[in-house]
């Protein structure tokens, strides 16, 4: 597939396709495992900053239960088409993403070269996970204020590995500038965007999916990306954790930047009340934005992947799950270790559970306290 051809594609090949369709049994869910912390060194080159990381996973697990899980996942369930479509563009995207990240793709396949596995990870080919991961997330993401003024964000993310785990390579990283952290955030070793961060003292953030991505959603994100009028979802939340200091910038900048696709930003601050689901579409500014105290009750707001004005499909209802664990609960418990446990609620009422057998891990962080825990299940 040419690269020209791969923008004129005709109206009539944009059929649906389902992006993650899984097939196979998917990894049983276990106790939480907590996520192990590493540092990335802002003040490296950005070619070198993954490299330390990357190599201490492999030689703590070896390469087919590292990065292999995660390439054959790819490979095997994306369809062939997208997958050679994404593929054939992803370098010439790389010029079209942020200097630093692109940089850091670049360092991550060169060492992969070096550790004799180039052929299994060249960079178009990790430039196309890195386009591809973002697509495909079903979470619960609740903000909510205890009666001291805290706020708690709260955020399970799931995805439909199957029979793939990458636990090996799920990571809490700490991003640091002369010693000091300045962001941090959840994610995976070659994963270089984020989908879910916090700023210490200014605000967190979470980012789930709108609309299933099908392969007309897919090439818009792509030309979007190659027009210069957005970047990837997962870059832009780590470019606003590196770029704003203040809940109210970043909820400007969530709500009015272009995005690439159709999105829920999950935002909490660092004073009380601070809490706001953004809702967007590919319009230039936010479709809906709904803050505390307009949730459902007045001290947190919680979104899934339905919008907060329609009623989810009786067998995903993860939120109205939620929203009785929360009230269940009461601001008066609120802590770090209740919002794990809302975060835990089983399936009920035919609806799947808030953690479910696709809940690859869950996060529990706070801007005001500068609180940070993860955990992996699979």
């Amino acid at each position: 597939v040419s690269t020209q051809s791969t923008w004129e594609i005709s109206a009539g090949r944009m059929r649906v396709l389902c992006l993650f369709a899984l097939t196979a049994a998917a990894v049983a869910i276990g106790p939480p495992q907590p996520v192990p912390t590493v540092a990335i060194n802002l003040d490296l080159a950005p070619e070198d900053r993954w490299v330390v990381a990357a190599k201490a996973l492999v030689d703590k697990y070896g390469w087919d239960y590292t990065f292999k899980p995660a390439i054959d996942y790819i490979t095997t369930s994306v369809p062939p088409k997208i997958l050679a479509i994404v593929n054939n563009v992803s370098l010439d995207l790389l010029n079209d993403m942020p200097a630093e990240m692109a940089a850091e793709m670049r360092g991550l396949a060169q060492a992969a070269a070096q550790w004799g596995h180039g052929q299994d990870l060249p960079l178009s080919l990790l430039v196309t996970i890195n386009l591809l991961y973002e697509l495909r997330t079903a979470c619960t993401g609740i903000v909510a204020v205890d009666p001291q003024g805290c706020m708690w964000h709260g955020r399970n993310l799931d995805w439909g590995f199957s029979t793939y785990s990458i636990r090996n390579i799920t990571v809490q990283v700490n991003f640091t500038k002369g010693g000091a952290t300045v962001y941090q955030g959840v994610g995976w070793v070659g994963y270089v965007g984020l989908l879910t961060g916090l700023r210490p003292g200014a605000f967190s953030v979470s980012l789930n999916q709108r609309e299933t991505p099908d392969f007309l959603v897919i090439l818009q994100a792509l030309e979007r990306i190659r027009a210069g009028i957005a970047m990837p979802v997962g870059f832009f939340v780590r470019d606003t954790l590196a770029r704003q200091t203040t809940y109210s910038a970043a909820l400007t900048t969530f709500a009015n930047t272009e995005v690439t696709s159709s999105v829920y930003f999950i935002v909490g601050g660092s004073q009380a009340g601070q809490g706001a689901i953004i809702t967007r579409d590919l319009k230039p500014v936010a479709r809906d934005v709904l803050t505390i105290p307009h949730g459902p009750q007045p001290w947190y707001v919680i979104e899934t992947n339905y919008d907060h004005d329609k009623q989810p499909p009786q067998h995903d209802d993860r939120r109205d799950l939620a929203i009785h664990a929360m009230n269940a609960l009461g601001q008066a418990r609120l802590t770090w270790s209740t919002m794990f446990q809302v975060l835990q609620t089983p399936a009920a009422n035919r609806s799947i559970g808030v953690l479910n057998n696709d809940t690859q891990y869950s996060a529990v962080m706070s801007a005001t306290s500068g609180f940070f825990s993860s955990w992996t299940w699979r």
